[in-house]
């Protein structure tokens, strides 16, 4: 089985009881399905089933994402605050003062005299082998 290695198929219907604490724990640790499966030796195919099926499991789980995103925000905060990370200094101000330092850019297409852009379709699918023409030539705009 990819990804748990020493499993066989018989593993992913027989789960170990209890394995879902851990797989929470090591969830907010490695903030990676995969990875967190591996470490409880649970294929991950079993997570995606559970948090399908058991609405308390998918609450833990949210929580435990939370939890996981917080530590990567302490994490960025610290690059940006003790390490001078200019980029991240730039992203953490985009998101929690968004507003004042959002991206300002806005791109407009127009065709000739601020009209619709004409498209001309060139090698049509629709065209015959020969070169024959099947349907019509078609400008969109």
């Amino acid at each position: 089985m990819a990804g748990v290695k020493g499993m066989g198929s018989r593993s992913q219907k027989t789960a170990k009881k209890g394995w879902e604490k851990r797989f929470l724990a090591a969830f907010v640790e490695t903030g990676n399905m995969t990875t967190a499966a591996e470490q409880v030796k649970v294929h991950r195919s079993i997570v995606y089933a559970r948090l399908k099926k058991d609405a308390k499991f998918k609450e833990m789980f949210d929580e435990a994402e939370a939890e996981c995103i917080s530590r990567l925000e302490d994490v960025a905060r610290d690059m940006a605050l003790k390490e001078n990370h200019p980029t991240m200094v730039i992203f953490l101000l985009k998101c929690r003062a968004g507003d004042k330092y959002k991206d300002r850019a806005t791109v407009e297409h127009t065709g000739a005299n601020d009209g619709p852009i004409e498209v001309v379709y060139v090698n049509d699918w629709r065209r015959g082998r020969d070169g024959s023409d099947a349907g019509e030539e078609r400008v969109c705009g």
